[in-house]
């Protein structure tokens, strides 16, 4: 009966543990459950103080750009207002604006020769095609550099020769002795020697030929006599065809 009694104390002492025990923990879960829920609560308030502030600034912002618009209108409205009007420009004040000698404008557009032969010629544009591009338009088209003594003296006389109405005209040539032979499109420039044929006749032939583009016959048809039509053939032992450049372009040397 004894042992009855300590068993039925124990079971009420265990009992009574637990209901302490589980008391404990509700209160500690209350006080846990209400930290958490003052985080949430903390942080939606943030979240609606957040938003509130938001939809202020954007309600200043509208304002101040309506400022800003209203403000440039002001502007642009202000810089539409008519200029005041200055006093006209009398016709003596442009006459001196743009006194300038006609002389001296026209002679800043002229080249000159880099080798002392003044000004240079005027140039047909049907040359351009036909023959060449003269040298000091290439300086004046595409900044070539400038051509030599020679080459401007060369392409000199050919223009002069074009405007003469020597339109066949296609080279020069400069000789040792500084005079100048001109080639043409249908010239050739020949030095004749002689042979004896197989019944002893001595026969005149072509021994040198010198042309430009036109084309040299064989040596078989100049042993022959034969000459391409349309050509005429200049001999250089009986005929002196050269020029001296100063003189037919009334340059100084």
């Amino acid at each position: 009966m004894y042992r009855d009694i300590l068993t039925y104390k124990w079971i009420l002492g265990g009992v009574g543990f637990l209901i302490m025990f589980a008391a404990g923990c509700m209160v500690w879960y209350q006080h846990d459950i209400a930290d958490e829920k003052k985080v949430v609560v903390d942080a939606e308030e943030l979240h609606r103080q957040s938003k509130k502030a938001k939809k202020v600034a954007d309600t200043d912002g509208k304002a101040e750009q309506a400022a800003g618009v209203e403000s440039a209108e002001s502007d642009t409205k202000s810089a539409k207002k008519p200029v005041t009007k200055t006093t006209p420009v009398t016709k003596d004040t442009e006459l001196t604006q743009v006194d300038v000698p006609t002389e001296t404008a026209e002679a800043a557009d002229v080249l000159v020769s880099p080798h002392g032969f003044g000004p240079f010629p005027e140039v047909p544009k049907a040359y351009f095609h036909a023959v060449e591009i003269p040298p000091w338009k290439l300086t004046e088209f595409y900044g070539a550099p400038p051509a030599s003594r020679n080459q401007e003296l060369m392409a000199r006389v050919m223009v002069k020769l074009w405007k003469e109405g020597n339109t066949t005209v296609e080279g020069v040539i400069v000789l040792p002795n500084g005079r100048f032979r001109v080639n043409y499109k249908n010239r050739a420039y020949v030095r004749y020697s002689t042979r004896k044929t197989p019944d002893g006749r001595t026969i005149p032939y072509i021994a040198a030929w010198s042309s430009g583009s036109l084309k040299m016959p064989s040596y078989q048809e100049l042993l022959q006599g034969y000459i391409p039509s349309g050509v005429e053939l200049i001999d250089l032992d009986q005929d002196n065809p050269t020029i001296d450049p100063y003189e037919f372009l009334g340059l100084p040397r």
